[in-house]
């Protein structure tokens, strides 16, 4: 069981005030404006008109894992762009802790008006419901449009002696649980290890991380042997010749590191794949959703935003609202299955 981690924003954000104007009308006494109410009821008129003209202040879209990881790597590029779209700029918000339960957990508990999103993955909405008591509903989460779709790569420090995860697999093998990797607990990440370890005979010690970036830190000052970690995290790394890929955790290779082949090519049949999408909250109104899902799209095919993805090490991966549903179920039961290996 995680210990959730208490609230912590990283990154400030201050909402302003409603620019808004509303207007008032004078009534001639209070029992005319009553029957006004009763007959016409003023709250179900007016959301129909806030909802057409949303957005009309900045959005919020929380992060629940650290600086540096790829989900804040990937929003601070989502919302870079943004603005242009939507016509009110995206602020950035690390909710980190437990996992990332902790901001799932104050997404979930936002108001669903469209101006707090959230920046979902496995972990959060199929894993973590799946091994541990948690305070959200990931039902209450609808999807808007998914970005990217990333692989794991098991990576190692340049100066190790392994040069192929078959290297990295014997020396496991012939030292159990000598050899460290770090992850957030229930991580795709962490899940790769434990798949590696239960499918192959091999045992792996696992520090907990709390994301990305803080296990990339442990890798780079040599704390831990190896570590999932995805392209826009490794990527900079591997070109700096400090990080050396030994497998891509997917189906198919990373056509940004084409030399370097999949698990599965070298014996090891372990999928390990981060999809990072935006998502609302249900009860978020139909013509609020159609303009961030309109805006999700377009970000998705704007220049400047492929651009910094490929700087990243990563390529878009966008995923309509109702193709991104499908994934989730599709999800649901592949990493149930996985888990369900490990617990053998």
């Amino acid at each position: 069981m995680i210990t959730a981690a208490p609230k912590n924003d990283l990154i400030s954000f201050q909402q302003g005030v409603n620019p808004m104007k509303i207007r008032s009308v004078r009534f001639p006494n209070s029992a005319f404006a009553l029957a006004l109410v009763v007959l016409f009821g003023s709250l179900p008129a007016a959301a129909p008109a806030h909802a057409q003209d949303f957005p009309t202040k900045p959005l919020r879209l929380i992060i629940p894992y650290p600086a540096g990881g790829a989900s804040d790597l990937t929003a601070r590029a989502v919302v870079s762009v943004a603005d242009e779209y939507l016509g009110q700029p995206m602020i950035v918000v690390i909710r980190s802790g437990g996992g990332g339960a902790v901001g799932a957990e104050a997404a979930a508990k936002s108001k669903p008006d469209g101006y707090t999103l959230f920046m979902a993955d496995p972990a959060n909405l199929i894993i973590l419901p799946q091994v541990q008591k948690i305070a959200y509903n990931p039902a209450d989460f609808i999807p808007v449009g998914q970005v990217v779709s990333l692989p794991a790569l098991l990576t190692v420090q340049t100066g190790t002696p392994w040069k192929t995860a078959r290297d990295f697999i014997d020396a496991a093998r012939k030292e159990p649980g000598k050899l460290k990797h770090s992850a957030v607990t229930f991580s795709p990440e962490h899940l790769m290890f434990e798949a590696l370890a239960a499918k192959y005979g091999v045992k792996f010690t696992h520090i907990p991380s709390t994301g990305g970036g803080p296990a990339l830190a442990s890798l780079l000052g040599g704390h831990v042997d190896a570590n999932g970690l995805y392209p826009p995290v490794a990527f900079p790394h591997i070109q700096g010749g400090k990080l050396r890929a030994l497998g891509v955790a997917a189906s198919k290779r990373w056509p940004l590191l084409p030399d370097v082949p999949t698990l599965a090519e070298q014996g090891f049949d372990v999928d390990a794949r981060l999809w990072l999408a935006v998502v609302a909250l249900k009860g978020t109104p139909e013509p609020v959703l159609g303009k961030l899902r309109d805006a999700v799209r377009k970000i998705s095919d704007d220049t400047s935003f492929k651009a910094m993805m490929g700087r990243m090490g990563q390529q878009v991966d966008y995923l309509s609202a109702d193709d991104l549903a499908k994934q989730w179920t599709a999800d649901q039961s592949r990493i149930k299955a996985i888990i369900s290996t490990i617990a053998k």
